[in-house]
């Protein structure tokens, strides 16, 4: 959802893990707040609305940051880790 968001060029506000954490640049492409630090969240989505003026340049960067990211790199990347995951399990086994 979150590289999705970042390719329609929305600005994204969310908690600093999991897909976030690794693809979102505090302040140039998105931002992000610690995990479960709701007031945190709440203040930040204040602070964008405070500041549209950036949008368009962090919405830029939003597009950019993922266009390296395609359905086959993703599908490959989902093979190889469920092939690596078959040979661990053959090798326990």
């Amino acid at each position: 959802v979150v590289t999705e968001a970042l390719a329609s060029g929305l600005i994204t506000l969310a908690y600093n893990y999991a897909a976030p954490k690794m693809y979102i640049e505090d302040h140039v492409n998105g931002f992000k707040v610690p995990m479960d630090k709701s007031k945190a969240f709440l203040n930040q989505a204040l602070q964008i609305m405070a500041s549209q003026d950036k949008w368009t340049k962090i919405r830029l960067e939003a597009t950019k940051s993922v266009q390296h990211l395609s359905w086959n790199s993703i599908l490959e990347r989902f093979e190889q880790t469920l092939h690596s995951l078959i040979e661990q399990k053959q090798k326990a086994a």
